[in-house]
């Protein structure tokens, strides 16, 4: 009789130490900076038991919700911290003159605080909301297309985006490439080094190349 009433005191202390001593107080979010909301996930997690909260479902829920979350980890830190690591798509241009930046596979970013990317204008700028997918083919293409220029000898600084026909790409000596979303973005920038490595002046001497036509058309300085 007396071991059953222990026995019963024990398991209700271990109940009481589990709802209050295993809750979840402390999440710690690294990474993940201008994708996630981490005060909303943080909020979510708060006061939940670390044990019934399972990494794989913590995984899914950040992934669902954030769309430019590309890896998810969570390490449990008993008894009562979660630290979550969010890896997401590196920014590759800012937008204008805004904390916006977008990502290669056209995710937006915001708060990034990066000063070394190129900046990309539009005439008609985009829905841009920061954790979300830009789908606008236009879009989609010139960010294909400077991804693939930063393989080659031309470095971009500026890219205006002026209609799916005409995208110019600028670099620091003012030369100017002109491309087309009409034609395939990596046989244009396979053009373009050829341009640069096999001109027979100084690629410096170059002004603009035009690679929206069936040849190349390319102004040299005056």
């Amino acid at each position: 009789m007396y071991k059953l009433f222990f026995t019963l005191i024990f398991l209700v202390s271990l109940a009481f130490l589990s709802a209050f001593l295993f809750k979840i107080k402390n999440t710690e979010v690294r990474e993940g900076k201008g994708c996630i909301d981490e005060s909303a996930i943080k909020a979510q997690f708060a006061g939940k038991n670390i044990f019934t909260v399972s990494s794989k479902q913590i995984q899914g829920i950040i992934a669902d919700a954030y769309k430019c979350a590309k890896n998810v980890s969570v390490q449990k830190k008993y008894p009562s911290t979660l630290v979550i690591t969010v890896d997401v798509d590196r920014p590759l241009v800012k937008v204008g003159d805004k904390n916006i930046y977008l990502t290669e596979n056209g995710f937006v970013l915001e708060g990034q605080n990066q000063g070394n990317l190129p900046t990309i204008f539009f005439d008609k700028e985009p829905e841009l909301r920061p954790g979300e997918k830009i789908e606008e083919d236009t879009v989609v293409f010139a960010l294909s297309l400077i991804s693939q220029i930063g393989k080659t000898e031309f470095v971009a600084t500026s890219i205006r985006v002026l209609n799916p026909a005409m995208i110019s790409v600028y670099n620091r000596e003012s030369q100017t490439v002109i491309f087309t979303s009409e034609k395939d973005a990596g046989r244009q920038v396979d053009s373009l080094q050829l341009i640069l490595s096999e001109s027979k002046i100084d690629p410096s001497k170059i002004e603009k190349i035009d690679l929206r036509f069936a040849k190349p058309v390319i102004t040299y300085k005056q």
